[in-house]
């Protein structure tokens, strides 16, 4: 059963909103949890595969997250600083997030060739011959 908080004081108490002891308390509790309560690093490390897996900007395919005691610690490789960047701030709010260690590598060009140009690159080979053979 609900009750206002005007119901919990009687005629002679009352709430008053106005109350100078009222308005020094903080009004908003949002994020405070029970006393020595703390996310399990578990808990942190799914969600923090679950925000990079969602996020349209960041290739998560080569990132490895691991999370000691709330701190995030981010390993692989990413295509741009940018996205590197974004791996961070996608993750900075999460709740239990003590602190971040990105350790996350841009990729040099010649990282790309091997797996990204690799096919492009033997289509345009055979293309290229056949174009030449016939």
């Amino acid at each position: 059963m609900s009750r206002s908080i005007y119901e919990n004081y009687g005629q002679d108490e009352y709430l008053d909103l106005n109350d100078e002891n009222f308005r020094e308390q903080p009004t908003n509790f949002a994020g405070v949890g029970p006393k020595g309560y703390e996310r399990s690093d578990e808990r942190i490390t799914e969600d923090v595969c679950e925000v990079l897996k969602r996020d349209k900007f960041i290739d998560a395919s080569e990132i490895e997250v691991s999370v000691q005691d709330g701190v995030v610690l981010l390993f692989g490789t990413v295509d741009s600083r940018s996205e590197k960047i974004c791996t961070e701030i996608a993750i900075e709010g999460i709740d239990g997030v003590k602190d971040i260690l990105n350790e996350i590598k841009v990729k040099k060009w010649g990282d790309y060739s091997v797996r990204t140009y690799q096919k492009n690159f033997d289509n345009i080979s055979r293309s290229t011959k056949e174009d030449h053979y016939t």
